[in-house]
């Protein structure tokens, strides 16, 4: 055990853990969803905490009715 009488502090343990590695095209992926069919705006916004509007803004939705099976949806 260290001295510390004799102004001396023990050394510092500090726990280092890695931090998690996520690319880019994970990150990018997630914000990103493809309609499936049958699927509306309403169900994809409620799945995704988000809202219609800002599904149709994000989007340039102009009828929120003419989704189409396969389209690629911005979600963020």
């Amino acid at each position: 055990m260290a001295d510390l009488r004799a102004g001396k502090r023990p050394p510092e343990q500090v726990a280092t853990q890695p931090k998690p590695q996520m690319n880019v095209a994970s990150v990018q992926a997630s914000q990103v969803y493809t309609v499936k069919s049958g699927e509306t705006l309403s169900e994809i916004a409620v799945k995704n905490k988000t809202t219609v509007a800002a599904l149709q803004k994000l989007n340039n939705i102009k009828n929120v009715n003419m989704i189409r099976a396969g389209q690629k949806i911005r979600l963020k």
